[in-house]
């Protein structure tokens, strides 16, 4: 069972199960395949995750804010690494296929909310979250 308090995340596309570990390493090969800021991308998703939430009972405006701030390239390559982390079989094409094949708009399958569940662990750490008080 993965632990999200140290970046850790499952996830289930096209009937397979992967194991994700989100760490520097992952980071470095995001930046270096891409050439782009992976920060820069996880606030891009993590703004746009928010912005989207009031649109939730609106599945093309909700996916289409989501869509315009994560692409699938950018998700396919940050859960490739993410996944080769924990099984070096991983090929970065089943990733893109499952995309393709296996899509929803559930927190689980669909690409920016992964890459957005992801970043948020980059961005805050390893804190738990707080309880609300009253």
């Amino acid at each position: 069972m993965a632990n999200p308090l140290l970046g850790e995340y499952d996830i289930k596309l096209n009937g397979i199960e992967y194991n994700l570990k989100l760490n520097l390493n992952v980071i470095a090969n995001y930046e270096n395949e891409l050439s782009t800021d992976f920060l820069a991308d996880a606030y891009a998703g993590v703004n746009a995750m928010v912005e989207a939430a009031q649109y939730k009972e609106q599945p093309a405006r909700y996916a289409s804010i989501l869509c315009n701030a994560v692409s699938r390239t950018k998700a396919a390559t940050l859960i490739y690494y993410a996944a080769k982390e924990v099984n070096s079989m991983v090929e970065l094409g089943e990733i893109e296929e499952a995309f393709i094949v296996d899509h929803g708009l559930d927190d689980k399958r669909f690409h920016p909310a992964i890459f957005t569940t992801l970043a948020l662990f980059a961005i805050q750490g390893n804190k738990p979250k707080k309880k609300e008080t009253s």
